[in-house]
């Protein structure tokens, strides 16, 4: 649901960009004023550093007079010297104020530069060009249409992306208004449907709807899910689900890599009942396992409910924007009380619940960031919502990251992973359920994804080790169509040798011992072939397992031995 609407129209077409590019400091000497500048300016936007520690570049590495002319003003020890490049690691013992011992020492004739040591991260967020506005996922303080924000109130996405982003393979379904499919942030995470032939006016898939590719218009009932700007608020929900990541424009959405399915029954006049219905059954019978739900109001409807109850799926919920107390008040769909819906309040970037969130200790389960959300909306533009409506995709797109990293996870599993990893606030306390705010990477802190396999590995000399009783993930195409693997047999014993066709490719396996250059066994396939497998004998010795493709058409598999 949506209160106010703060729109900024910033199309871009016209390539403009409302944050300064990254400098590139090239390493001049320092007598040159624009280094100094460059790295004061750095410094100034930039205070994560390791306090007292500063990397210094002397114009001459083996000039003798270099420390001695520092002794002289500062007390200190050389930590490290780094061959490659000449500089060295210094730490002071007394507490300097960092700008001010920066520019003392950049004005030393024996020292080229001297910058702080500052700490980086894992690159595990962004280079959208708008990222730094997406306060609910990363809260750093930042200015957000006039509000300062309180750090860490986010949902802890970064964490989460070090070990997934989603997949390809998940549709979250958004029973909202349309999508505008061709926003170049949304394009590429669009569902489309497989078993529909577009435009051939046949119903291919035999569900009732002809040449349903991307969805169903419900309002309309045809197959355009995006009709204007009208469609603005789906398009907003779309964006902070699945808006592509890493792709320099606008925004990132919490799961970036997943499927975004267009179920349009809202239109300028709401939705019906009837609709919403059709379309969680439009979504249950294409196998979707998690839906956005930003509506509600009408009143009780046993249809609604049962429908709900029937889906099979989880049902995201937004709690509603009357600022009551849903325990009282109940909104529906958000408060049937159903094992499968996951009901979603809004907080602000303080942390504090929103003015116009509903509440509720035993009908709303969490908090999810919801007042001035930025993503996208219609004509290739990025606007700032503030609703229910906006906490609930978030809460969806950690719903999206926990069914990938675990695909057979039940709706209700997904529910509990999100309510027993949320992170508390004293401001939720009473409010929500579960008193806290959802933490994407506190739900995956023990997820371990499977590791890729390193190319080039297409001889046996740059073979990759396979260990056993670990899973490895391999991709193969037109372009590399076989990857080979070294395993060591300390003794004789049965391999259980397992290779799964994740793609249907023409894919097939041969092993190979070292000490005789003859085939030891080999796996025979067809296309349609999901997994190879079987168990072998092998003696005492050093072989080779090789994955190749026949058919060249790219695909990925996944290979354990046991």
């Amino acid at each position: 649901m949506i209160t106010i609407k703060k729109f900024i129209a910033i199309t871009l077409s016209l390539g403009l960009s409302i944050f300064p590019m990254f400098h590139s400091l090239h390493v001049q000497a320092a007598t040159n004023p624009s280094v100094n500048d460059s790295i004061i300016q750095s410094l100034e936007q930039n205070s994560n550093y390791q306090q007292n520690e500063v990397l210094i570049k002397f114009k001459k590495i083996d000039n003798p007079e270099n420390l001695k002319q520092l002794q002289k003003q500062f007390s200190f020890e050389v930590q490290n010297t780094f061959p490659l490049t000449q500089i060295q690691l210094v730490k002071f013992h007394t507490d300097i104020n960092m700008k001010e011992l920066i520019q003392k020492l950049n004005k030393f004739p024996n020292i080229e530069y001297a910058e702080p040591n500052y700490i980086v991260y894992p690159a595990a967020n962004s280079n959208d060009s708008y990222y730094n506005s997406l306060w609910g996922l990363k809260n750093i303080g930042q200015n957000i249409q006039g509000s300062v924000g309180s750090p860490n109130i986010d949902i802890n996405v970064e964490d989460a992306w070090t070990k997934t982003e989603g997949s390809s393979n998940i549709t979250i379904g958004i029973i909202d208004t349309g999508i505008d499919i061709n926003h170049p942030d949304l394009k590429n995470n669009i569902w489309k449907n497989p078993d529909e032939i577009p435009g051939d006016g046949i119903d291919n898939d035999k569900n009732g709807y002809i040449d349903d590719i991307y969805g169903w218009d419900f309002v309309n009932n045809n197959n355009s899910v995006y009709d204007g700007t009208g469609d603005s608020h789906g398009t907003h929900v779309a964006g902070t689900i699945a808006a592509a990541k890493n792709n320099t424009l606008g925004v990132a959405g919490v799961a970036p890599q997943v499927k975004v399915m267009s179920l349009k029954f809202l239109g300028t006049n709401g939705g019906t009942i009837s609709n919403a219905i059709k379309a969680i059954e439009y979504a249950k019978n294409k196998g979707v396992k998690i839906t956005n739900n930003s509506w509600g109001g009408g009143g009780f409807s046993q249809a609604l409910y049962d429908a709900i109850q029937q889906s099979n799926s989880l049902f995201i919920a937004a709690a509603g924007n009357n600022g009551n107390n849903a325990d009282q008040t109940p909104m529906y769909p958000a408060a049937y009380n159903l094992s499968n819906i996951l009901s979603v309040a809004s907080i602000t970037n303080k942390g504090s619940l929103s003015s116009f969130s509903n509440y509720g200790k035993t009908s709303v389960d969490v908090a999810a960031p919801g007042t001035d959300i930025l993503s996208t909306l219609p004509n290739n533009s990025y606007g700032f919502y503030s609703g229910t409506s906006m906490a609930t995709p978030h809460a969806s797109g950690v719903a999206a990251l926990i069914q990938s990293a675990y695909p057979s996870y039940s709706p209700v599993e997904i529910k509990n992973k999100i309510m027993n990893n949320t992170s508390p606030l004293s401001t939720l306390t009473n409010k929500v359920l579960t008193g806290g705010l959802i933490n994407a990477g506190k739900a995956l802190e023990t997820y371990q994804s499977t590791p890729f396999e390193t190319e080039p590995n297409n001889d046996i000399a740059s073979a990759n080790s396979l260990p056993f009783n670990m899973t490895l993930k391999g991709s193969l195409s037109q372009n590399d169509t076989k990857d080979i693997f070294k395993l060591n047999v300390s003794s004789k014993k049965d391999l259980s040798i397992s290779v799964q066709n994740k793609n249907k490719i023409g894919l097939s396996w041969i092993l190979v011992r070292a000490s005789s250059p003859s085939v030891y066994v080999s796996y025979p396939s067809t296309i349609n072939d999901t997994i190879l497998a079987n168990t072998y004998t092998a003696e005492q010795g050093t072989y080779y397992l090789i994955i190749y493709n026949y058919d060249s058409q790219p695909g990925q598999y996944e290979v354990l031995i046991k």
